[in-house]
């Protein structure tokens, strides 16, 4: 990723960002951005997607970031056609480079400068990093939480292993969507986001995308900033809950069969089905074991009750 501020020129970089209805957490990660300081000269171009908010998002963008592009969305959009949205604006800018950056992490100071540097020391290297990860943590526990990812062997070639940073980079399988450095040569070999992958997928999809292209996906090592885990209560996939479980794995932030099928067949080899079925199968029994506990134990209560 040849970076034009190493002949001399400023490198513009296009940060692509997504947002609903999430104000505070938007507006701190903007001043976040804003306060970044570089050792080459580097300029930030930013493009967000507000997607429908009704908090006073984008105005509040508007007035302490007038700088900002902001496109507007009618909600629909969610994390995938944000990005998408938010890219293809910044595209028609022609940026030297790309960042990804989710809404809700706060970046360190010099975080960006960081993954510059593991780029260029990358690049000296003889390596041909495309993709530049960023790790970020928990601001309670300091434990990672987002990054660089490396699959996992065998039929659970769906399941990653997040890559602890340690202070050297680390090639990666794909990437949780939060901080990311995509070069413009890789823009150009793989294009934009998967129209057909809405929400969750999207980011894994694109740094498979690219390691399948000859693409390099690197951790840089370090952490650049913090970013809070997604709970995990009401989640379909959550041993514990009980209700909707399947409505829930079903809708566009769950696991919609239709994106998870094409991110199987795109991925899965010749034993994609199965590994596109397995995600059903375990909550259709989740739901039924749940269900039969829940009868059982409703019977217990009735039957106690009518004892005197």
């Amino acid at each position: 990723m040849a970076s034009a501020s190493s002949h001399g020129q400023a490198l513009h970089i296009g940060v692509i960002l997504a947002c609903h209805n999430r104000r505070q957490k938007t507006i701190a990660c903007l001043r976040a951005l804003t306060e970044q300081a570089f050792d080459t000269p580097t300029k930030l171009n930013v493009f967000l997607f507000d997607d429908g908010s009704t908090d006073g998002t984008a105005e509040a963008v508007r007035e302490e970031f007038p700088e900002t592009t902001i496109i507007a969305g009618d909600g629909s959009a969610f994390w995938g056609g944000g990005m998408r949205g938010a890219w293809e604006a910044a595209m028609a800018s022609d940026c030297g480079a790309y960042l990804w950056l989710n809404d809700d992490t706060t970046l360190d100071p010099g975080a960006l400068n960081q993954l510059l540097v593991c780029q260029r020391k990358l690049e000296s290297a003889g390596h041909h990093p495309g993709i530049v990860v960023g790790s970020t943590r928990c601001s309670q526990t300091g434990e990672v939480t987002y990054g660089g990812l490396k699959a996992k062997s065998g039929l659970r070639a769906f399941r990653f292993n997040i890559v602890p940073p340690e202070g050297t980079p680390v090639r990666c399988d794909t990437m949780h969507g939060n901080c990311v450095l995509i070069s413009s040569e890789t823009v150009e070999a793989l294009g934009n986001i998967e129209v057909d992958l809405r929400h969750i997928l999207g980011d894994f999809d694109y740094g498979l995308r690219a390691n399948k292209a000859g693409i390099e996906v690197w951790s840089s090592g370090d952490f650049i900033g913090t970013c809070e885990p997604n709970p995990m209560r009401e989640a379909w996939f959550d041993p514990t809950y009980q209700a909707d479980r399947l409505e829930k794995m079903l809708d566009i932030r769950g696991l919609p069969v239709q994106e998870w099928r094409l991110f199987s067949q795109r991925h899965g080899g010749t034993l994609w089905w199965p590994r596109f079925a397995i995600p059903y199968a375990k909550a259709f029994y989740l739901t039924c074991t749940s269900s039969a506990k829940r009868i059982v134990n409703e019977m217990r209560a009735t039957k106690n009750g009518t004892k005197h």
